[in-house]
């Protein structure tokens, strides 16, 4: 609408302005009513999820009730004196254990379900605030993202050791400053990682549970990493290099293998071998049987178990040379040397554990948390007819 200021000149010109000021007017209040009801209709869906997410919980605390009626089934069935005859036929018995094993299961999956956190981490984190999402859409959104921010945090990840490598051949010296927000930056990452890789799994996802330690143990190294930046740099020189160079191999891997799991992940998505709300197994490449003939798979793997020897024997290295150093100058036993030690521990685990989990991980059937589908048991023979 266009209002002009000056005085209508002719009969016309008042018509028209009369036109558009009662056009206006029925624009506004047209604009009002389908406000008033959106807010309607908002209040109305709100108040009608409320509802159904009580029922849920109304549906969910029959848990406690169905695993006290599980367990004196169980005892009966344990006790010699109960239920001999079912004990006496080989194939009813193997039928009942089978069924009691199957409602164990259900009944973890029911448990899982009513978790509102589901770990520690999140509950200091967060408190008591659930973190559970029943919308599959916003569980895709919440897979998605992780994905996301897996990929481009992989850039910075990468930044600050070629930072670091860049100041040192311009100026023939370590940066502490580059060293302190590098490792400011990766305790917020891996803080990151724990909770969006916890939140995951509260909401359905496979991912392996070492991943989320090795986060958080790799948080707990760069927190003493920096505090021993803080206090004794030029004692400990080495050690921050070598968390440099280290550094910069893991996110090279970090990087292909985001870039391989994404694909692999979508792959599987589009032939129906993965949920939606499944994500890829955080830092570590699956042993799945189609793909070990693939050369992709083959260099990757064995880049993999490089750099996590590496890292393991980066963790002796560092830890042989602590104390060499501090015998060579004369130091005695103090904090200091025994964060440097705790950072070459930290190093050992993580090595050891990924070269572990990378050997040992198989592409099976995992069960997913709070899935009735993902529940499976071998099958038992059918009692026979009476």
């Amino acid at each position: 609408f266009f209002y002009t200021q000056h005085k209508p000149s002719s009969m016309s010109e008042t018509s028209s302005t009369a036109n558009a000021t009662q056009e206006f007017l029925v624009d506004l209040q047209d604009l009002e009513n389908r406000v008033s009801d959106t807010w309607d209709d908002f209040e109305e869906a709100q108040t009608r999820i409320t509802d159904e997410h009580r029922k849920l919980r109304q549906i969910l605390d029959r848990h406690q009730n169905l695993q006290e009626r599980l367990s004196r089934l169980r005892e009966a069935y344990d006790d010699p004196d109960d239920i001999d005859s079912i004990k006496e036929d080989e194939t009813v018995a193997e039928d009942v254990q089978h069924r009691l094993g199957v409602l164990q299961l259900e009944m973890t999956g029911i448990r899982e379900n009513r978790m509102r956190v589901g770990s520690l981490w999140l509950r200091l984190l967060v408190g008591q605030v659930s973190m559970k999402i029943w919308d599959n859409t916003e569980k895709v959104r919440l897979k998605l993202s992780y994905h996301e921010f897996k990929y481009y945090t992989n850039f910075i990840f990468l930044f600050f050791p070629i930072l670091q490598l860049l100041w040192g051949r311009y100026f023939g010296e370590f940066s502490w400053v580059i060293n302190q927000w590098h490792t400011l930056w990766l305790i917020w990452y891996y803080v990151s990682m724990t909770t969006r890789e916890l939140v995951l799994r509260l909401n359905g996802s496979k991912i392996h549970l070492w991943w989320i330690a090795h986060h958080q143990i790799s948080a707990i190294a760069v927190l003493i990493l920096m505090l021993l930046m803080r206090s004794a740099y030029e004692r400990y020189i080495f050690v921050f290099e070598k968390f440099n160079w280290l550094t910069l191999t893991t996110g090279t891997l970090q990087l292909f293998i985001t870039n391989y799991q994404s694909k692999r992940h979508y792959v599987r998505l589009a032939l129906g071998k993965a949920a939606s709300v499944d994500v890829a197994l955080s830092e570590c490449i699956v042993n799945e049987s189609n793909e070990k003939s693939n050369i992709e798979f083959k260099l990757l793997k064995c880049f993999s178990y490089f750099v996590y020897f590496l890292e393991f024997g980066m963790g002796v290295t560092m830890l042989c040379q602590v104390f060499a150093n501090d015998r060579a100058n004369g130091f005695t036993f103090d904090l200091f040397m025994f964060e440097a030690y705790l950072c070459g521990l930290c190093l050992l685990l993580l090595g050891g554990g990924n070269s572990y989990v990378l050997y040992s991980t198989k592409m099976r059937k995992r069960r997913r948390m709070g899935s009735r589908s993902s529940i499976e048991l071998p099958r038992a023979r059918k009692p026979p007819a009476h």
